[in-house]
């Protein structure tokens, strides 16, 4: 969805379409690749940064794609794993993380602060597994949360550094975190152990 205009949204196959109305038609983004290559792999996730609509981010199989002009062109870099879910900043357009599915030795997690044209390593303190998906806190731009294979993280220096988070939380692989727009509470959704809801203390 586009934060802005939220009758405006998204959804991936092997390309991006838009709607205009909400969702009762839509039409294909164009697939020009102005750097990389735009490959027939399946769109896994994309987000729109709040700070520029305009920005695209699009997790497309080992690859990141971006765009900068609303979907008309992309630059797609190559990843090394595939992407599971991207993230961009609602404060900083600049600021776009993405997930990878890659477990053992490496990162799990890829940190851009130039919009996706280059990545450095971000996953320090993640456990050695999968991450399934990445959200920044609507509230502060220092917080962001990160979905693992085991359990949830949470860093406070805007996605480089992390810690396990959620007292009383499985192990459990987690596959999506919504945080409420007010920062208040996240929802937190598990592989086969249920959703869970977490109130998020409010710092002194």
């Amino acid at each position: 969805m586009r934060p802005d205009r939220p009758w405006v949204l998204y959804t991936g196959s092997s390309r991006v379409w838009r709607s205009d109305d909400g969702g009762d038609s839509w039409v294909a983004l164009p697939t020009h690749a102005v750097s990389g290559t735009w490959t027939t792999d399946v769109v896994e996730a994309i987000a729109v940064s709040a700070a520029d609509p305009d920005l695209l981010v699009a997790a497309k199989g080992p690859a990141v794609a971006v765009s900068r002009d609303g979907g008309s062109s992309w630059s797609v870099t190559e990843m090394p794993a595939r992407v599971n879910n991207v993230a961009a900043s609602p404060f900083d357009a600049e600021q776009v993380l993405a997930a990878l599915a890659r477990t053992g030795s490496g990162e799990q997690l890829l940190h851009s602060e130039d919009g996706g044209s280059t990545w450095l390593p971000g996953g320090a303190g993640l456990p050695p597994f999968a991450v399934q998906v990445v959200r920044w806190d609507p509230t502060d731009p220092a917080v962001v949360y990160a979905g693992t294979d085991l359990g949830l993280y949470r860093s406070d220096d805007g996605g480089w550094t992390w810690s396990a988070y959620g007292d009383g939380l499985p192990a459990a692989s987690v596959h999506d975190v919504r945080v409420l727009p007010d920062g208040s509470r996240l929802v937190v959704a598990t592989h086969g152990r249920g959703a869970w809801e977490l109130v998020i203390p409010t710092p002194p």
